[in-house]
C-alpha cells in the first residue's frame, strides 16, 4: 500500500524531469538551429579542460 504511493511518486517525479530535460533540448535545438554544431556540442557533457 504505501511502499505502491512512493514507488507511483517517484516514477512521476523521474518522468517529469525526462520531460523537463526534452523541453531544454528541444529548446537548445530551436536557439541553435542555424548552428547545428553548437547544439551539438550543448546536448553533450561538457568536456573536462586538463
Amino acid at each position: 500500500g504505501e511502499m505502491d504511493s512512493e514507488g507511483s511518486e517517484e516514477r512521476s517525479v523521474s518522468s517529469s524531469l525526462e520531460q523537463m530535460q526534452c523541453l531544454c533540448l528541444s529548446a537548445t535545438g530551436e536557439a541553435f538551429k542555424d548552428q547545428p554544431e553548437k547544439a551539438a556540442l550543448l546536448s553533450r557533457s561538457p568536456p573536462s579542460n586538463t
